[in-house]
């Protein structure tokens, strides 16, 4: 991560399926792209926080980046 989008990697472990991901720190009110998540874009509250869902059938790649 460079400190203004979050770059990670998922595994499905022992379990696939639809798993939902909690996230902070982002910047309040801001839209973020969502790339291999279940939704597009995201909007986080004014606390800077929001979810995303994924679908961990396979290893995922997931980057949450603010959109400009």
């Amino acid at each position: 991560s460079d400190g203004r989008a979050l770059d990670l990697q998922l595994s499905p472990g022992q379990g696939g399926g639809r798993h939902r991901l909690e996230l902070s720190q982002l910047r309040p009110n801001q839209t973020y792209q969502a790339r291999g998540a279940v939704e597009a874009n995201i909007i986080a509250d004014a606390q800077g926080r929001a979810s995303i869902h994924v679908q961990l059938d396979r290893t995922l790649n997931v980057l949450i980046a603010p959109r400009s």
